[in-house]
């Protein structure tokens, strides 16, 4: 009945807006505007037509929801089915059944929720409002929206609670005779059951199972404090202690900072507590108290949920005191008994952080975003009003988000502390005479607790424990230099002659620049050092002296931060100083204790690179905005200002911030090469004629050194070891073709003759795109290939032919780097023809012999595809993002020119990026279809009568089959296949006739 009445009401709602115009003084259902006269007939018909078209259209498509519903209703009911079986399971054969069912459905439950939460993501975006007076409009449609919100939430809640339902039915079942095998299988699917089927979008939409996880957290916090003993009660009592009187203040201080907010009229000449603007009259009653009430009910509300923090502080606080008291039960250790309590209770502890951590850090990053916007407007409201009422008004509210942020930030710290502490109260037992056992649980103890539990959420909110990882680091560096030997103190001595020069010429240049435009106003005309503006008088005292002041250590304060590059690259070098020490160690090692010391060394060394990694990138990352920013705009001051004092002034800057970049690229790629030449050190060992287990080891080294460190941030930096990948995926093809068998070069001939004239041709057209704008000006009334504008005259020589060589090279290193796509097809192209050699030879397969051969192949071919994969997906997004540009503005001019030549001109350039992204579509179309045939191969086999293991194994390569190799950018590429690209052709031009109605 509610789908029905849903459904009933979007028609309902449709047909309103349809038949609108015959009822309301308008002419066309919606308030649409168009760049030409509607009123002339048929031209009102047609739109009449088309807007009622589209309007029925909405109401089919929003429709979908109520099948979405539908598919989770089914879901929920097919889990309480089961829980009813289970209840009334008899043998161990039933219970069997029952656990299959369970998997099915487990499996066809995540299938649902990913087919369905994007669509439920786009009825929330849509089913959000906007102001009381649309609401008010528009209140069948409001209306409609909430019911469609609910129509997706009730069966979703529902779902949860039948897919944690199962657990209670099995518990519920008569399992105390039974065997062990069956209550094994029994507690298995409870332990299943607790985690409920949820509904989520990573980093958009939370997890409808929040909740669930906040009552867990808050029912074991409740537990715990319950069954404490005396001794646990006083740590509590001391965190109670520190946090109490903060968090009473500060929930007050909220409620003070709204009620502030409220009565401001009382005392201030303004209407409303904000400054709200309606598209209506207020001061006329009852419209003034409803708006009054409406302003004032969100600053009450907000204030209401500014208290979550202290909440989410008090969780921390919690799990921070677990930690101290787990510390306290370990001083007391005696025996082998109290030490294994003590490790299954941190193991608990743990599990209830990270399970904090996961439900609190997105509230923890809001409330980080809201205080920074608090601190900044408040701010500028408190400095630039008159107003003494006003001023207090938001000091208060200021003060109040500086103590927010800090009611998380101390037990934050706190907690990293305390889960690292652990490991220091393992140590100082006594544990020198007990039992080997003993030694090993305590150094599996203290191993884990040098991972501390941080709150972070990657790309947004750095660790916090990144002051951890840097005195972690600098400490391990410090102890290395003091006890190494004389030969690796001649590598060190080598880095730092290699470095040192140019690291004190650097800090001496940044603080050469800071000071050179501090000191500007002394030789220049201007009165600041800096042309920045400010919306008061600085030329009186003692106003100039304080502004001066505050650029000069902004100044200062920049190159001194700037010196952390060079702290950065010393952190760098030294990483490889540390595989180059290594690299000999290995050399001169000449029995098997020396090897496994070198392999243990390597292990370390790894993993003190990746903290360096960890710890350095984002500041390479600022440093590369930074240095592009001062580079273009330093650059623009130095060509276009008059003044020999001023280009002196920012060449300085230019100059120092290409070397800055410099300063970090030439340690990171020593990092690479250094990283790797160990494999090349073992390799070159005298180790034909040693024993198994060094050959092996050996391998094992060599092996792990095919993979250089590197210093990259997905997405912003690309992996500086990209020309690493791209040669060994290109090797292993070369290496592939040399070697392929008669019927194997057959499939690799065929996919040469599918591709290579397009191939041939397109290259071709990326030439001839790029010649016909270089030789436009010879046809055309246009002095330059492009219409670029300059501001200066680019007619006078020799300005005219450095301006048509530098767009004529610009043309044509385009051209260049367009036929990186013909590349990426061939990747595509060859990892799906290994695909499809592989099919062919599944099928010949006779033995289990010949399929396990096979097994391990498709292995090697997913590695490499997926490193194909990994390798051109963000060239391919470059791709969509310049075709889409090329074909929008490209049509615009060929459309709107018009000369024939320039029509012409832009036509070859629109069809050769319409053609260049299907270059890359049709073979990752192809991919997928190989990729997933495999599995239909391996189930064409006469697999009845084979083995058991011989039906496992082709059961395990069916499975994994039907995952197919794709690629896609999470945000921005789905799946790219034919059917993108022509999705995305229509989108292209829907983008361009939007822009045409916009021209016209």
């Amino acid at each position: 009945m509610f789908h029905l009445a849903m459904t009933f009401s979007y028609y309902t709602i449709c047909v309103a807006f349809i038949l609108g115009p015959t009822i309301l003084p308008r002419p066309f259902p919606t308030f649409a505007e168009y760049p030409f006269k509607v009123e002339s007939h048929p031209i009102h018909e047609i739109i009449y037509f088309q807007q009622a078209f589209v309007g029925i259209q909405a109401a089919v498509g929003v429709t979908i929801d109520c099948q979405v519903a539908f598919l989770l209703w089914y879901t929920g009911a097919r889990f309480e089915i089961l829980a009813i079986k289970l209840t009334n399971i008899v043998n161990e054969d039933e219970l069997k059944a029952c656990i299959k069912l369970h998997d099915d459905l487990l499996r066809y439950g995540k299938n649902v929720v990913k087919a369905v939460r994007f669509i439920i993501l786009t009825s929330i975006g849509v089913s959000s409002a906007d102001s009381i007076t649309l609401k008010l409009q528009f209140v069948s449609l409001m209306t409609g929206s909430i019911f469609e919100l609910f129509l997706c939430c009730r069966p979703a809640d529902n779902l949860m609670e039948m897919s944690s339902a199962v657990g209670s039915a099995a518990y519920r079942s008569n399992w105390i005779d039974k065997s062990a095998k069956m209550k094994s299988s029994i507690y298995f699917l409870i332990q299943r059951s607790q985690k409920p089927i949820t509904i989520s979008v990573d980093g958009i939409l939370p997890p409808l199972s929040l909740q669930y996880y906040l009552s867990q957290i808050v029912i074991e916090m409740e537990t715990v404090i319950r069954e404490a003993t005396p001794s646990e009660r006083a740590v509590l009592e001391k965190y109670v202690n520190r946090s109490a009187t903060l968090h009473i203040c500060l929930t007050f201080g909220f409620y003070i900072a709204s009620i502030n907010m409220l009565i401001g009229p009382l005392f201030l000449p303004q209407p409303f507590p904000g400054y709200s603007v309606f598209p209506f009259k207020t001061d006329t009653h009852p419209i003034y108290e409803i708006a009054y009430f409406a302003v004032s009910y969100p600053g009450l509300q907000s204030s209401a949920a500014a208290t979550v923090d202290c909440q989410v502080a008090f969780l921390l606080w919690f799990a921070g005191a677990r930690f101290e008291m787990l510390k306290n039960e370990i001083d007391e250790v005696l025996d082998e008994h109290d030490l294994k309590k003590c490790i299954i209770k941190h193991n608990h502890i743990l599990t209830y952080a990270e399970n904090i951590v996961n439900s609190v850090r997105y509230l923890i990053l809001t409330a980080v975003i809201v205080t920074s916007i608090l601190v900044v407007f408040s701010g500028f409201l408190f400095f630039f009003v008159d107003s003494f009422i006003i001023k207090f008004q938001f000091l208060i509210l200021d003060i109040v988000a500086v103590i927010q942020l800090y009611l998380n930030s101390n037990p934050a710290e706190n907690l990293i502390e305390m889960s690292t502490e652990i490991g220091s109260a393992v140590y100082n037992l006594n544990w020198t005479d007990k039992s080997k056992m003993i030694w090993r649980n305590m150094y599996i103890l203290m191993q884990r607790s040098q991972k501390p539990v941080i709150l972070t959420v990657g790309g947004f909110l750095p660790a916090l424990s990144l002051g951890y990882y840097m005195s972690s680091i600098i400490t391990e560096m410090e102890s290395i230099v003091k006890l190494a030997a004389p030969h690796e103190k001649a590598v060190l001595q080598k880095y730092v002659n290699r470095s040192a020069l140019l690291h004190i010429f650097l800090t001496f240049g940044f603080y050469l620049s800071s000071t050179n435009i501090v000191l500007g106003p002394i030789f220049l005309s201007q009165s600041l050092p800096t042309f920045a503006v400010y919306p008061f008088d600085t030329a009186s005292h003692p106003v100039y002296e304080i502004v001066y002041l505050t650029q000069a250590i902004t100044g200062i304060q920049a190159s001194t931060g700037a010196t952390i590059d060079c702290q950065v690259a010393l952190l760098l070098w030294f990483a490889g100083a540390r595989f180059e020490m290594l690299e000999i160690e290995i050399a001169n090692s000449v029995d098997e204790y020396d090897l496994n010391r070198c392999i243990e060394k390597h292990r370390q060394i790894l993993s003190y690179a990746e903290k360096v990694v960890n710890t350095v990138r984002f500041v390479i990352l600022a440093t590369v905005g930074i240095t592009t920013i001062l580079i273009v705009f330093s650059g623009l001051l130095l060509l276009f200002s008059d003044s020999i004092t001023v280009k002196f002034q920012f060449l300085v800057l230019d100059v120092v911030a290409i070397i800055q970049l410099f300063l970090n690229s030439h340690p990171a790629e020593n990092l690479i090469e250094m990283s790797s030449a160990i494999g090349m050190a073992a390799y070159d060992l005298n180790w034909i004629d040693k024993s198994r287990k060094i050959c092996k080891n050996l391998y094992i080294l060599i092996q792990r050194s095919q993979k250089p460190v590197t210093v990259s941030i997905a997405g912003f930096i690309p992996e500086l070891s990209l020309t690493y990948y791209m040669s060994s995926i290109v090797t292993e093809m070369e290496s592939i073709v040399k070697l392929a068998a008669p019927h194997d070069k057959a499939i690799l001939e065929k996919y040469v003759k599918r591709c290579a004239l397009l191939h041939i041709f397109l290259t071709f057209g990326f030439y001839l795109a790029g010649m016909n704008i270089v030789l436009g000006p010879i046809f055309l009334s246009q002095s330059l290939p492009t219409f670029a504008v300059y501001p200066f005259d680019t007619e006078s020589h020799p300005i005219y032919e450095i301006v048509y060589i530098q767009q004529a090279f610009t043309c044509i290193q385009a051209s260049t780097g367009a036929t990186i796509d013909c590349q990426v097809a061939l990747l595509l192209w060859f990892a799906g023809a290994r695909f499809e050699m592989l099919e062919i030879e599944i099928a010949n397969s006779v033995n289990e012999y010949d399929l396990n051969r096979c097994i391990e192949k498709h292995r090697q071919i997913l590695s490499y595809a997926e490193k194909v994969v990994k390798t051109v997906r963000f060239v391919i997004l470059a791709t969509v993002g310049i075709t889409t540009i090329l074909i929008v503005f490209s049509g615009l001019l060929l459309l709107f020119s018009d000369s024939i030549t320039v029509k012409f001109q832009f036509l070859v350039l629109d069809i050769v990026a319409i053609i260049q992204l299907f270059l890359n579509s049709y073979p990752a179309e192809n991919l997928i279809e190989m990729s997933t045939a495999i599995g239909l191969a391996a189930y064409d086999l006469n697999w009845f009568d084979k083995s058991r293991k011989m039906c496992k194994n082709l059961y395990i390569l069916i499975q994994r089959s039907q995952k197919p190799v794709t690629i896609s950018i999470a945000g921005f590429i789905p799946e790219l296949s034919l059917t993108y690209y022509m999705s995305f052709l229509s989108s292209s031009f829907s983008y361009f006739t939007t822009l045409r109605a916009a021209v016209n």
